[in-house]
This record gives C-alpha cells, sequence and structure tokens, in this order.
C-alpha cells in the first residue's frame, strides 16, 4: 500500500508538470527509478551495481547543474509555465496597442496644430511620436514640414529627416515632394534640376499631386516655367 501511495504521488507530481523546472523533476524521478530498477530488481555482480549507481549520481549531478546554472543566469525561465507565458504575451499586446492609440493621438493633435499655423506645438507632437517609435514615416515627414514652417531659414534639418525616409523608404512620394518643396524655397542652395528631379520621382509614384502641385504656393514662381510645366505634364 505504501508503495502504491508513493507511486499515485509521482503520478500527480508528473501531471502538474508545466514549467520548464517540471522537466528537471522529471529526469530526477526517471534517475530514481532506473536506480531503484538497478538495486532492486536486477541480479547484476556488485561491480555492476556500483557502475549503475556511479552512472546514475552523473545523471543526478548533471540535473542538478544544468538547474543551478539556470538559476544563476535565466531563474525565471524555470517557472516560466504556459500561463506565464499567455501573461507576458497579453501584457505585450496590451503595451503595444496602447503605443499605437497614443501615436495615432499625437499624430491627429500635430495635424490639427499644422491646420491652425501652431507649428511648435505640431513639432513637438511629432517628436513625441518619434520618441515611441522612429520608425513613422508619417511623424517623420511631418516634423521636417512643421519646422520648415516654423523657421523658413531652417532647412538642414528638415531635409535631413526627409532624406532619412527616402533611405529608408525609396518609394516614398511624400517624402520626395516635401523636399522639393524646400529646395524650390531655398533657391540659392539647390538648382532647379535638383528640385526638379524631386517633384519628378514624387509624381511618377503619385501622379495625382500634379493637379496639386500646380496649385502649391511653393511652386508658384515657377508656374509659367517651361521646365516646371514638362515636369506636371502642362506644356
Amino acid at each position: 500500500m505504501e508503495t502504491r501511495n508513493s507511486n499515485d504521488r509521482k503520478v500527480r507530481l508528473v501531471e502538474v508538470i508545466t514549467a520548464p523546472l517540471g522537466f528537471f523533476v522529471l529526469a530526477l524521478l526517471i534517475v530514481e527509478a532506473f536506480l531503484g530498477t538497478v538495486l532492486i530488481t536486477t541480479k547484476l555482480e556488485a561491480s555492476a551495481i556500483l557502475q549503475c549507481v556511479w552512472l546514475g549520481v552523473a545523471m543526478f549531478v548533471l540535473v542538478v547543474g544544468i538547474v543551478a546554472l539556470l538559476v544563476w543566469h535565466k531563474p525565471g525561465s524555470l517557472l516560466f509555465d504556459k500561463d506565464a507565458q499567455l501573461s507576458v504575451t497579453m501584457g505585450k499586446i496590451g503595451d503595444q496597442l496602447r503605443r499605437a492609440q497614443q501615436i495615432q493621438d499625437l499624430l491627429r493633435e500635430a495635424m490639427f496644430d499644422r491646420e491652425h499655423k501652431l507649428y511648435l506645438d505640431a513639432s513637438f507632437c511629432y517628436k513625441r511620436v518619434l520618441d515611441l517609435d522612429p520608425d513613422v514615416e508619417e511623424a517623420r515627414i511631418g516634423l521636417a514640414i512643421a519646422m520648415n514652417f516654423a523657421d523658413p531659414k531652417n532647412i538642414h534639418e528638415p531635409l535631413r529627416l526627409l532624406d532619412e525616409v527616402i533611405q529608408g523608404n525609396p518609394q516614398s512620394e511624400r517624402a520626395y515632394y516635401n523636399r522639393a518643396c524646400i529646395r524650390c524655397l531655398a533657391e540659392s542652395h539647390f538648382s532647379k534640376d535638383q528640385w526638379l528631379s524631386d517633384l519628378k520621382e514624387a509624381l511618377r509614384r503619385r501622379p495625382q499631386y500634379r493637379d496639386y502641385a500646380i496649385k502649391d504656393d511653393d511652386f508658384a514662381k515657377y508656374r509659367s516655367d517651361s521646365d516646371f510645366l514638362a515636369v506636371v505634364g502642362r506644356h
């Protein structure tokens, strides 16, 4: 009866093994069963039994050593069961959703500030977005536009931001278009061919910009220019 109760306890112990630490417990139970089988049920010579005992001891030490290393380097891994994993995963998803919502709120606030010509406030919102996620292209382009509107003489930082967008996404028509605008207005720093090249790239990727470019005050000086009209398709 005592042996049966002992076996029942072992079965229940194995049934509750869900964490990585449980597998080490299971390994020790296997070692225990191995030693018990060798010492009780087999009829080996004394030297063979001794070898089996030492083998069992070596396996025991190996398991304990592995557990000790994990305790020292990654203690959390030993108790990381499926419930804990689900909780951590759900927590990460929740954090991502909250961050995404915060980013969207900041982008809407920045657009509101730009529409009301509050360019410094808009710049602050875009910077907060980039602090949360440096890869938000809309925030990087928006920051370049807002900074340039806030200080038209400040062209280097906005252009750097747009250059970074284009390097990361060569298909960004918005980055090409806004770089064309800034370069066009800073005619003392850039040639007409440079900003026309950017405008051409933007229109090639988004032909709908043609009508917008014709009406854009940034290009007002060149509305009768043949090269500009050729790019926008209005000869």
